[in-house]
């Protein structure tokens, strides 16, 4: 089987060489052991750094699987059930109300812990609907205070926030990627009493030994956080944009997102 190895070498090379991205970092983990990691290309190809093992990258979107298994250590331990109503924890989220083409109405029933694992709550990410503009224009907010140096919400200050928003539909009424996730991190904050970030260093980072992951990077490390890229202009350029989930990650933020914030390694995420 390890012979085989080499052609993940040529694949990778080739994508950097067709400039589909600057740098990866692959591995392949048998039986519980790691039998290939290698890194190509450059991390920062502005800057000419190679990309290497230990190379940090933004989670995005796999920040959530952690958030799950945050919440089912909870659910294991009889402080959460996926049955139970969301707004016993969060109150904002009480009365939920749906807003589409068609207007405003009462949703069918309340958001439950289960939806908000399975996408099923109704809570948009900012896009062109009419809840994901209102649910945008909150986002929005946030950033354009970030840039100011003005004060953020928190973690569980911006989920009451979100929950002032309309939902795009009634619970359970069908799946939606959206920010689902970000408000499990709130309620996973009520119901520990720790911050998200906390909670999920000493359940779940600190016992697997995943030293290089967090929302934040400490500046010893943080020269090795890869550099982030768009293709734009038929070729990759640097992601300048800035929204809560994309910080510099200098300094702990205010808002530890459980949808996009975390950041990690290929080893630290294997672990995981």
């Amino acid at each position: 089987m390890y012979e085989n190895f080499k052609y993940l070498d040529a694949v990778a090379q080739k994508e950097i060489t067709k400039g589909v991205f600057s740098g990866s970092v692959l591995s392949v983990i048998h039986k519980g052991e790691t039998v290939y990691l290698k890194s190509f290309g450059l991390a920062d190809k502005e800057k000419n750094i190679p990309m290497k093992t230990d190379s940090i990258f933004r989670l995005f979107s796999m920040s959530k699987p952690v958030t799950a298994a945050a919440t089912m250590i909870l659910i294991e331990r009889g402080l959460l059930d996926t049955r139970h109503l969301l707004k016993w924890f969060i109150p904002e989220f009480s009365d939920p109300v749906v807003l589409d083409e068609n207007g405003e109405c009462p949703a069918d029933r309340d958001i439950t812990i289960g939806d908000l694992l399975t996408m099923t709550s109704g809570i948009p990410y900012p896009d062109d609907t009419p809840a994901g503009q209102k649910m945008g224009a909150l986002w929005g907010e946030q950033s354009e205070k970030y840039l100011k140096g003005e004060k953020l919400l928190d973690t569980v200050s911006f989920a009451k926030e979100m929950g002032k928003r309309p939902l795009m539909f009634s619970p359970g009424e069908k799946w939606m990627y959206g920010a689902s996730a970000d408000i499990m991190g709130a309620v996973i904050e009520v119901v520990s009493g720790m911050k998200f970030g906390d909670f999920l260093r000493k359940e779940i980072f600190e016992p697997l030994g995943m030293d290089d992951t967090g929302f934040y990077i400490p500046a010893e490390k943080y020269s090795r956080l890869a550099q982030c890229y768009e293709y734009k202009n038929g070729g990759n350029e640097p992601f300048t944009h800035f929204h809560l989930c994309l910080t510099d990650y200098t300094v702990p933020p205010a808002f530890e997102s459980g949808g996009a914030g975390l950041v990690s390694t290929v080893e630290d995420y294997a672990k995981f």
